[in-house]
């Protein structure tokens, strides 16, 4: 006697189910370059902390990129100042940045435009300083021209930097030399020409970029 064939009926219907409901499931991939601190929020609630704690009255960022943090800092209410030398990454900024209450975007290398806008901005001022190493490292100048404008009660925080103790932590590397605070301790002194406290995001999980926190003292 012949088999009957069995003819199960919505299957097709229950697979696409299926893969719907799998990829409503699957964690969505994030671009990092467009969102605040690199997704990392153990690392925004600190600088949010630190800005409120020390009373900035302005922010100055090296280093706008895509423009997410610099949006970020003018959602705190404070005016930004911000400066990118690369046309593409200025021209997203710009348009990102396009109706942003109190954001002012300046092109060109921070060297040439720091001195522009240091004698505009209110104290004590955060300084974030994010521009990378290419050809040109301007950290150390960028710390000297806060040094020479007398912003003794400037505060710093600077990006892609070694955190003692958390090697999975990503920090700028150029040349084969890592961008530790060791680097530049002295440029910080000259800013202070004092004490001054050194604070890191040594909580944030592994792979986020390592930042550093450097005030005066209370």
């Amino acid at each position: 006697m012949p088999k009957r064939r069995v003819i199960k009926r919505g299957g097709k219907r229950r697979r696409r189910r299926k893969q719907r409901k799998a990829e409503q499931q699957a964690p969505r991939r994030v671009d990092k370059c467009l969102v605040p601190w690199a997704g990392d929020m153990v690392a925004a609630g600190m600088v949010k902390e630190f800005v409120l704690k020390t009373g900035c009255k302005a922010v100055v960022e090296t280093g706008t990129y895509k423009g997410a943090t610099t949006k970020w800092f003018a959602s705190l209410g404070l005016p930004v100042h911000t400066i990118e030398k690369n046309p593409e990454f200025l021209s997203v900024a710009r348009a990102r940045l396009a109706g942003v209450p109190g954001t002012t975007v300046y092109e060109g290398s921070s060297d040439a435009v720091l001195p522009l806008i240091l004698p505009l901005v209110p104290r004590p001022t955060l300084f974030f300083l994010d521009a990378h190493w290419e050809d040109y490292w301007p950290l150390k100048d960028e710390l000297r021209l806060i040094a020479e404008s007398g912003m003794t009660d400037a505060r710093l925080i600077i990006h892609d930097c070694a955190v003692p103790g958390r090697g999975d932590l990503q920090a700028n590397i150029a040349k084969d030399v890592t961008l530790d605070f060791e680097m530049i301790s002295a440029d910080v002194g000259a800013i202070y020409q004092g004490p001054y406290h050194v604070s890191y995001n040594d909580g944030s999980p592994p792979n986020s970029p390592g930042i550093v926190f450097v005030e005066p003292p209370p």
